[in-house]
């Protein structure tokens, strides 16, 4: 009976610190998450990511007619930027989670080709 109690106990007292470590991992405030949104990938302002891409180039959106970014917003005033590949003149394809209702319930703010934005100058 005593060691089925010491074996409970110390069961429990594994999961308890399994469960503290996990809670620290998430509150670590190095994260990647980047408050600025750049719809090229380059922000100039985030040093910490300065060689992540090697031999890579900067590109202009104009240039890859068949890519979509989505703009959505998340209900809290912020815009999450999303990309796709345009299949026809009514649909892009995207990640499930891009468009998922629960985890974005703002809803889509816009969508954005290659040739619209050229056509603007942003390029």
């Amino acid at each position: 009976m005593k060691h089925s109690v010491k074996l409970i106990l110390l069961a429990v007292l594994f999961c308890a610190y399994c469960t503290n470590a996990q809670e620290d991992d998430v509150t670590d405030p190095d994260t990647d998450a980047d408050p600025t949104v750049a719809l090229d990938g380059t922000n100039q302002l985030d040093t910490k990511r300065a060689g992540r891409i090697t031999g890579g180039t900067i590109a202009s959106i104009g240039d890859y007619p068949y890519i979509a970014a989505i703009l959505i917003t998340n209900g809290a005033n912020s815009i999450e930027s999303f990309i796709g590949v345009i299949i026809n003149d009514n649909q892009v394809l995207t990640s499930a989670h891009t468009v998922d209702p629960n985890r974005l319930p703002g809803g889509i703010k816009s969508v954005s080709e290659g040739n619209e934005a050229k056509k603007r100058g942003n390029n």
